[in-house]
């Protein structure tokens, strides 16, 4: 029987870590990807075609531990991968609902935030609550971080930041033709320094 795995997003920047992974996984067929997505997170997938469900397709749209445990039970995956959004529960509420019915779940962190926030509640009255098994971290600096605010140094892995992924081949792919027509777009010459961000 084929592995699945369910990604869930809510916010903007979530969605753009988590794209490229889905995407890989999907194009290798091994698994099957299953992606939830709520917010913003539902134009950042549906511009990288990524065909995601919502709360409404299981009949439901409350983030409450009931309703994602029967999401959990009726998709039974093998496999919970979710962002770090910020401003919603959803993420949370999943990787603690997998915690729950014994599923395994991997949250990728996209950006250095309040590390210690992302998995507890709001108010941080319930610390790592909402701790996946692993969490793929951006680098070393957040993997330190990370220690130092209490983590468990064998739940975090130094993965990068996915949504980056694809700078050299647009770095492989920019002409010197390119080059001459961005800056002449700007008005500045070959020596001109030119900062993108």
């Amino acid at each position: 029987m084929q592995k699945k795995i369910l990604a869930i997003c809510y916010d903007t920047g979530a969605a753009n870590a988590l794209f490229r992974p889905i995407l890989k996984i999907q194009d290798d067929g091994i698994v099957e990807m299953v992606a939830l997505a709520e917010g913003p997170a539902k134009n950042v997938f549906k511009s990288n075609s990524i065909k995601a469900r919502t709360l409404v397709d299981y009949g439901s749209n409350q983030v409450d531990l009931d309703n994602i445990s029967s999401i959990i039970k009726k998709e039974k995956p093998d496999l919970i991968f979710s962002g770090f959004s910020s401003g919603s529960m959803l993420e949370k509420m999943f990787r603690y609902a997998a915690k729950i019915n014994g599923v395994q779940s991997f949250g990728l962190l996209d950006m250095y935030i309040n590390y210690l926030r992302g998995v507890s509640d709001f108010e941080i009255e319930e610390p790592f609550k909402f701790m996946p098994d692993l969490i793929g971290v951006i680098d070393e600096i957040a993997f330190e971080d990370m220690i130092k605010n209490g983590f468990d140094k064998n739940k975090l892995i130094i993965t990068g930041q996915p949504y980056f992924d694809g700078l050299n081949d647009f770095k492989l792919s920019f002409t010197q033709q390119d080059n001459e027509f961005l800056r002449s777009q700007f008005n500045l010459s070959v020596d001109d320094y030119l900062v993108t961000f």
